[in-house]
């Protein structure tokens, strides 16, 4: 896991020592198609990796507002602190992420600064997105 998250955007700014601790705290999980990973204004305690398979993303009445595959992020705008989950995230086939706890990413992002920055950033343009799409 650690050559996963060492190699990706977000978590390669990360110090070793951090990755290689995320890499410890981090559990794979697989979802079916239906499964949701987060629900629309609901209480979200984990980001998610995406490692396999793709997931839609939709507002409380079922309209498709993205569809994200391998390498993205979920979960990011509710563990920005941004907002709780502005849209459902729904596995559209056999999904495979890695889940991080809320309370770990938390403090990575107190630990270093760049991390939470980079974090919130990914929230924010999230959250423009939707906003400009409705």
């Amino acid at each position: 896991m650690y050559k996963q998250l060492s190699s990706h955007p977000l978590f390669m700014i990360l110090a070793n020592d951090s990755i290689k601790k995320l890499s410890k705290i981090a559990r794979k999980v697989s979802y079916q198609n239906g499964d949701f990973l987060v629900k629309e204004n609901e209480p979200n305690e984990h980001l998610f990796l995406l490692l396999d398979g793709a997931v839609r993303i939709e507002n409380s009445v079922g309209e498709l507002i993205a569809m994200l595959q391998k390498g993205a992020i979920v979960g990011e705008v509710s563990i920005s602190g941004l907002s709780l989950p502005i849209a459902n995230v729904i596995a559209m086939d056999d999904v495979k992420a890695v889940v991080f706890p809320m309370n770990v990413i938390t403090e990575l992002s107190n630990q270093e600064p760049s991390f939470a920055e980079a974090l919130h950033r990914l929230g924010m343009e999230r959250v423009m997105g939707r906003l400009l799409d409705s």
